[in-house]
C-alpha cells in the first residue's frame, strides 16, 4: 500500500486544480492559438460560441488564456483545461504535473523573493499538496483555503528552479514513524509568531515556533494603517460606536473586540473589515471615523514569508529558514515517510 502511494505521489504526478474556486463563474472567454471560445453555462450543459456541448477540453504545450468579468480577470494556464456546467455554473479544472503546479503556487504565494526563501516555500507547498493527495484524492482549490495558484502569469524560472532544487522534499515530524506536518504559512508575522490555539482554538503543534521573529520585529515596512468612516462601520456592524480591543493573545493579536455592545473574535472583526491582520497596535476614533493601525499580514502561524525573505537575504539557506519556523520538524525525501 505504501509503495503504491509513494509511486502515485511525486513531483511528476498529475494534479487537478479547481480554478476560480472562490467565486461563481457563469461565462468566460478562453483563448488558445488559433481560436477564441465564448463559453456559458446553460443549466448542466455548455454553450460554446452558441453551440451546445456537454464539456470543453483543451490541452497542449501552449498557454490557455481565461478571461472573466469583461476582462477584469485574465489568467493563463499550462496543461489541460476541462470545463463543464453544473446548475448554471461553470466548473473549470486545470490538470498538470505537480512540478508545474508547485512552481505556480510559489509564484503566487511569494512572488519575487531570494532563491532560498523560494526553496523553503517549495518544501512547505509540496508537503501540503503531498499530504492532501496521500490522505484523500481530489481537486485542490486555487485560493487561500488551500494555497493560492494563479497559473503561469506570475511564474518565473526561479520558481521552477526552486521546485526542481528541492525535488520530492517534504517536512516531517517524528523519528520512528515520521509523518508530514500540518503546514501553515502567511505573508508577514509583524514581529511575533502566533499559536494556533489562540487564533483558532484547539491545540498547538509541537513542531512550530511561537515567539518573536527578530527579523520581522525590525521590519518597519510591515506596518499598516486604515481609516473607516462612520457610515462604513454602520453598514458592517449596524452601529457607529467606536470599536475596542478587549483581549490579546501572547503575540499581541486581538482575540476579542467589542463594538456597539457586541463582542466578537478578533478574527471575525478582521474578516468583516478586511484588515491585513489581527495584530492591531492602535485603535482610535474621531467624530467621523475609526482609525486602526497594525502590523503584519495573515494569521501569523508557521512560516512567515516576509521573515523567510529577510533571512535569505542575510545568508540563511532554506534548511535554516525552515528550522527556525518548524524547529521540531525536519526535511526529508518523501520516500522516507511512512504511511
Amino acid at each position: 500500500m505504501f509503495l503504491a502511494i509513494l509511486f502515485a505521489v511525486s513531483d511528476t504526478s498529475f494534479v487537478e486544480i479547481a480554478l476560480f474556486s472562490d467565486r461563481t463563474v457563469s461565462s468566460l472567454v478562453l483563448r488558445v492559438p488559433g481560436g477564441a471560445y465564448f463559453i456559458q453555462a446553460a443549466s448542466n450543459n455548455l454553450l460554446i460560441n452558441g453551440d451546445t456541448a456537454p464539456e470543453f477540453v483543451v490541452w497542449g504545450p501552449h498557454d490557455k488564456e481565461i478571461t472573466l468579468d469583461g476582462g477584469t480577470v485574465v489568467r493563463t494556464y499550462s496543461g489541460k483545461i476541462t470545463i463543464r456546467a453544473q446548475h448554471g455554473a461553470l466548473l473549470i479544472v486545470n490538470s498538470l504535473r505537480m512540478e508545474e503546479y508547485l512552481a505556480g503556487v510559489i509564484a503566487a504565494e511569494m512572488g519575487q523573493a531570494p532563491f532560498q526563501a523560494l526553496k523553503a516555500q517549495a518544501v512547505l507547498s509540496r508537503t501540503l499538496a503531498f499530504e492532501r493527495m496521500s490522505r484523500a484524492k481530489g481537486r485542490f482549490a486555487d485560493n487561500e483555503d488551500f494555497q493560492v495558484y494563479r497559473g503561469t502569469g506570475p511564474l518565473t524560472e526561479e520558481c521552477l528552479d526552486a521546485v526542481r532544487a528541492t525535488r520530492n522534499e517534504v517536512i516531517v515530524y517524528g523519528e520512528k514513524r515520521p509523518s508530514m506536518v500540518q503546514v501553515f504559512f502567511h505573508g508577514s508575522c509583524g514581529g511575533h509568531l502566533s499559536r494556533p490555539s489562540q487564533v483558532w482554538g484547539g491545540y498547538d503543534l509541537p513542531y512550530l515556533y511561537y515567539g518573536p521573529d527578530p527579523f520581522c520585529v525590525l521590519d518597519t515596512t510591515q506596518a499598516w494603517r486604515v481609516a473607516f468612516g462612520l457610515d462604513s462601520l454602520s453598514r458592517v456592524f449596524g452601529t457607529t460606536d467606536c470599536p475596542a480591543v478587549l483581549k490579546r493573545d501572547s503575540s499581541g493579536r486581538a482575540t476579542q473586540v467589542a463594538i456597539g455592545g457586541v463582542r466578537m473574535k478578533g478574527t471575525e472583526f478582521r474578516k468583516r473589515l478586511g484588515l491585513r491582520s489581527t495584530l492591531i497596535t492602535n485603535l482610535e476614533c474621531t467624530p467621523d471615523s475609526a482609525i486602526i493601525a497594525g502590523r503584519g499580514y495573515g494569521h501569523g502561524i508557521g512560516l512567515c514569508q516576509r521573515g523567510a525573505m529577510l533571512r535569505a537575504e542575510s545568508g540563511d539557506d532554506y534548511m535554516r529558514i525552515l528550522e527556525f519556523y518548524y524547529p521540531g520538524a525536519r526535511v526529508v525525501g518523501f520516500w522516507e515517510t511512512e504511511k
